[in-house]
């Protein structure tokens, strides 16, 4: 529902061009059920409102896992917390928003919308589960270390187009949450919803690296924050071209790339279906990072996580190997920068 209130107001992650649409005939059955709503007071706010402070792309997927569905009405889970949630709304505009959530789900008959497309969503869910179904979980606690009390969810997300997020959450009794919504669905040569094990598991690795490698950013932004700004800053246009507006964010997606591909060079792909050997496959994801995308660092960020897995008694966990870490990013950000 809060992906279908973005597509109408047109929302960033939420609009593609037909050739992005992963699943263009569900795109359509949207802007033809809900055409009469387009002006439906939520849609104006999130439109001339809340789009104005930043809405848009990861930011209501993370509100649409605080909100739940309880006997047709929409409440905020209190005993949930989203990883910088408060940063992307103000608790006025979530209540504001709580309230025309109801309103719209009531207008336009949400519901049955849903149940229509209940056996589609169903396919989505058995072709992602093949994809699912692969990942080494293990790793985690392997690369990262322990995290008892992690659970993996994947959503997926007909209306994101090649959109992929990562949220986390965090619930009172200590649980937590690492989720995957996932918009890169395609259809195969039957019309039936497809996910390339090639593309979409390499994606769910990287979605899932956000949960542990952005934490440890932060905790150590203050050790890297000159160095990565001034490699930054040069580029700063085109950052934020991709939605990468600070300088963490692109540090961010580079330790998670680097740590996916550090996955695949131990867990090759039996069968990949981009016809490239997995050799292949690493070596495209290293160029499009460095090349297409400016993760300069990306090569070195590889290269010294290579050195905590080789050493797994001398740094047991991510949070042991982090000062090499620091000195690998602040070494390779002033390489890639005037200084």
């Amino acid at each position: 529902m809060v992906s279908v209130l973005c597509h109408l107001g047109e929302i960033s992650g939420y609009c593609w061009s037909e050739e992005e649409m992963g699943t263009p005939g569900y795109f359509n059955e949207v802007d033809s059920a809900f055409a009469p709503y387009r002006n439906h007071p939520s849609v104006r706010f999130v439109r001339d409102s809340l789009q104005r402070k930043g809405f848009g792309w990861s930011t209501p997927m993370e509100l649409a896992m605080k909100f739940k569905m309880e006997n047709g009405k929409v409440v905020l889970q209190k005993d949930l917390e989203i990883e910088n949630y408060y940063d992307h709304i103000t608790p006025p505009d979530e209540r504001k928003l709580l309230i025309l959530l109801q309103q719209f789900y009531d207008d336009t008959s949400f519901h049955q919308f849903y149940l229509q497309h209940k056996p589609l969503y169903e396919e989505c869910e058995e072709a992602m589960r093949k994809v699912a179904e692969a990942i080494d979980l293990k790793w985690y606690d392997r690369f990262f270390g322990m995290q008892e009390q992690n659970t993996f969810r994947i959503v997926p997300g007909l209306l994101n187009g090649p959109g992929n997020f990562a949220v986390h959450c965090r619930h009172k009794d200590g649980r937590q949450s690492v989720i995957a919504v996932m918009g890169c669905a395609g259809t195969n040569e039957q019309g039936k919803v497809y996910y390339g094990i090639s593309y979409t598991l390499p994606i769910l690795i990287h979605e899932f690296n956000h949960s542990y490698c952005n934490a440890l950013n932060e905790e150590y932004w203050d050790q890297m924050k000159d160095a990565v700004t001034a490699f930054f800053e040069p580029h700063a246009v085109f950052y934020r071209s991709m939605a990468y507006g600070h300088p963490i964010y692109v540090l961010n997606e580079t330790f998670v790339e680097a740590s996916m591909i550090r996955y695949l060079m131990s867990h090759p792909i039996s069968q990949t279906d981009s016809g490239r050997t997995m050799k292949e496959l690493i070596n495209k994801y290293i160029e499009v990072d460095s090349i297409n995308k400016k993760f300069t660092m990306i090569r070195d960020v590889i290269e010294v996580l290579g050195e905590r897995e080789r050493h797994p008694y001398l740094y047991p966990t991510m949070k042991d190997f982090m000062p090499q870490y620091v000195r690998a990013v602040n070494k390779s950000a002033r390489k890639y920068c005037l200084f």
